[in-house]
């Protein structure tokens, strides 16, 4: 159903609000055992185990990740879900040496991070992973890993080819937006000492990544258009075997990465597509929706909880534009009687 111009919510179970408490720098052991991760926990205050939601970045937990992130963990913890903000290998907290942008090895990273929430006593034994850009790539990647705990994940504006559908879209050497804006966003946080109180261990660990790690914006500018190690960064949707909510923006740089996704993947999935440029929908200018509140019934549907379960039904939710732009719910993909228009994607959004 459609509602005052947006997608209508289903009707969650009724939660109480819980008071949260914020565990700073928790230390995550990698599967590999080189290291461990670093990550902020949001928990609600309650005897009893809960879900979690854990999230995976490159933007530093203590800087850009958490400033950008910390009302949505909050709410979600506040909700009844126990939430994970985890950086990534060789950024912000964690530890060794920095893996390439965009590589397969961080799906084992992911996976580590979700068999972890998974066996805390805090946590019901069932996990989601959910994250926008960057995060929807760690959490497209690691479900492809298949971890026992993961139950399901939301991807929010990801991608599938970082090379087509990024870095070098169509096989055309990058320009403004991989090579200029994201290279140098990521080269300060590289760059950008440690803020955290922990103290001399985070600072040791930001001068040897400044010795011996190398900046994204090498790794770009050094592996062009059909480079042989683009192929080894493709994520394969078809392996993913648990329920998936793909998320998508019209006037989003990976609009077409996502709508692929949710093509490729064969368990139960949901697509929701809306007029929106590369940020978390509630935060539009245009047609914003009550994004938390879909996640919540997404979560409440998959991870163990009773109700919401309309769901589960697999609907494709879309804006469609034209001279009368409305909401509309489609049961399949394509939508009967769509017809493909080619346009120029914008150029300069960041992941």
């Amino acid at each position: 159903m459609i509602s005052s111009g947006a997608p209508e919510t289903a009707v969650s179970p009724v939660r109480d609000l819980y008071d949260v408490r914020v565990v700073r720098d928790v230390r995550i052991p990698t599967r590999d055992g080189h290291g461990s991760l670093g990550a902020d926990l949001f928990l609600p205050i309650t005897e009893a185990p809960v879900p979690a939601l854990v999230t995976l970045l490159p933007y530093r937990k203590d800087a850009f990740a958490g400033i950008g992130g910390f009302s949505t963990y909050r709410w979600f913890a506040r909700h009844g879900y126990a939430t994970v903000l985890a950086d990534l290998r060789g950024t912000g907290s964690s530890d060794g040496p920095r893996h390439p942008p965009f590589d397969p090895r961080e799906g084992d990273d992911g996976a580590a991070l979700v068999e972890w929430a998974g066996s805390q006593d805090w946590c019901s034994g069932s996990v989601g992973m959910w994250g926008v850009s960057y995060g929807a790539m760690t959490a497209l990647r690691t479900a492809e890993r298949g971890p026992k705990a993961l139950r399901a994940i939301l991807p929010v504006m990801g991608m599938l080819d970082p090379e087509l559908d990024f870095v070098h879209p169509g096989g055309i050497r990058g320009a403004l937006g991989p090579l200029g804006i994201w290279s140098l966003d990521t080269l300060l946080g590289h760059l950008l000492p440690p803020l955290s109180p922990a103290g001399g261990v985070d600072r040791r660990r930001w001068l040897e990544r400044l010795e011996q790690d190398e900046p994204y914006l090498l790794d770009l500018f050094r592996h062009g258009p059909g480079h042989p190690s683009w192929r080894s960064r493709h994520i394969d949707a078809s392996r993913i075997e648990v329920p998936t909510f793909c998320v998508a923006g019209w006037r989003d740089l990976f609009c077409e990465g996502t709508v692929r996704a949710y093509e490729a993947i064969s368990a139960p999935k949901k697509l929701l597509v809306g007029p929106w440029m590369h940020t978390i929908p509630h935060e539009s200018p245009f047609e914003a929706i009550d994004f938390h509140q879909l996640a919540l019934d997404w979560w409440s549907a998959w991870l163990g909880e009773p109700g919401a379960e309309v769901e589960r039904d697999g609907r494709v939710v879309l804006y469609v534009q034209g001279e009368q732009p409305r909401w509309q719910v489609q049961q399949s993909w394509p939508p009967a009687g769509a017809s493909l228009r080619a346009c120029l994607s914008w150029f300069v959004g960041v992941v």
